[in-house]
């Protein structure tokens, strides 16, 4: 072992400190801490941007689905409405008559429905989709459903009718007694 050390020249062996590599890169937090200060100010003020960018196609793919479906609905009313003058072309005579007059009448009264009752100290409340019927012409039908609602007769009852409108909150259409 000792004839091996002797032959080795250790003459040209450099040495070098390993704290020399260190300071090239400071690696004390406070570049880390830079680089997320610096990243974060980015990210708000680039977010308002970004955001009404998506905002701003989401409200125009929203008006463009909803013009769609107001196209739509108005291509089917107005084909309701050009059928409903055909079949009116041939019993314009026929409607002078009593019985289509109240045929007419209860179909128109079909549409009438009740939604829901509640009962409370106010009173009795009914939502009510009405469709082109007026309260008064549809009373009779309103208290015998909505009779099946609260669990009792009203007969005599002052009953607060509101008009159903799917998801919009609904209106008030008046009182009726039953």
């Amino acid at each position: 072992m000792d004839s091996r050390e002797e032959e080795r020249d250790w003459g040209g062996l450099r040495m070098r400190r390993a704290a020399a590599r260190a300071s090239h890169s400071i690696d004390d937090g406070q570049s880390r801490f830079t680089t997320a200060v610096v990243i974060f100010v980015a990210v708000a003020i680039a977010y308002p941007w970004y955001s009404y960018a998506v905002h701003s196609r989401l409200m125009a793919r929203d008006i463009a689905a909803g013009l769609a479906q107001v196209s739509a609905d108005v291509d089917s009313s107005s084909a309701v409405a050009a059928h409903r003058s055909d079949d009116g072309r041939g019993r314009q005579t026929s409607m002078t008559d009593p019985i289509d007059r109240h045929a007419a009448a209860r179909h128109r009264l079909d549409v009438v429905q009740v939604k829901g009752a509640s009962d409370g100290r106010a009173g009795t409340v009914v939502v009510v989709e009405l469709g082109a019927v007026g309260v008064a012409e549809s009373a009779a039908r309103i208290c015998q459903q909505a009779a099946g609602f609260v669990g009792y007769r009203l007969e005599g009852e002052v009953v607060r009718v509101q008009r159903y409108r799917g998801t919009r909150p609904a209106t008030d259409a008046g009182q009726i007694r039953c």
